[in-house]
């Protein structure tokens, strides 16, 4: 999804759930000249609220409702007037990040792709070879660390990866 505007309050919340760092509360609250004090709870409690209901698989009534029961009525409205719209623009956001971290908990993820075509004309192994490759970089999570193998294939074995997709995605 896209974040709302990057110097806005939604731009912050949007930021911490995509997983930088609380120096976007200070950034935004030097350009907005708020002190971080004031911003950080209200920024922190929403993460935790939108996270634990997206965890659990809340419905917007659902938030509703235990919004509801932490404040007021009069508080409760405003502060869900202010925060539905939000919660259903995050909650892809943030259950791509769980299935993410899931996958991670028990093996690696593939987080990234990147790929070319080249084309051998002569190696140490023979000249004349006229050879195109595709090449194919894939940056993974192996639990906490990021790493990135890269694998050339064949035009054979791009038309099977190319099958086998189709299959998985039938």
């Amino acid at each position: 999804i896209i974040c709302k505007p990057p110097g806005t309050a939604a731009g912050v919340l949007c930021q911490g759930f995509d997983g930088m760092s609380n120096e976007v509360i200070t950034d935004y609250c030097m350009k907005h000249d708020v002190e971080p004090a004031e911003v950080a709870p209200p920024v922190k409690a929403t993460r935790h609220l939108f996270r634990e209901s997206i965890r659990r698989n809340s419905s917007k009534e659902e938030l509703s409702t235990d919004v509801h029961a932490l404040v007021d009525d009069d508080d409760a409205r405003d502060l869900l007037a202010l925060l539905l719209p939000w919660f259903e623009d995050f909650r892809p956001l943030m259950r791509k990040e769980m299935i993410r971290q899931t996958i991670a908990d028990h093996g690696k993820v593939v987080v990234d792709t990147h790929w070319r075509v080249e084309h051998i004309t002569s190696s140490d192994r023979g000249d004349g070879l006229n050879a195109t490759v595709a090449v194919m970089t894939f940056n993974y999570l192996d639990g906490p660390e990021q790493r990135r193998v890269t694998l050339h294939f064949l035009p054979d074995q791009v038309g099977a990866l190319r099958d086998a997709a189709n299959e998985m995605l039938a």
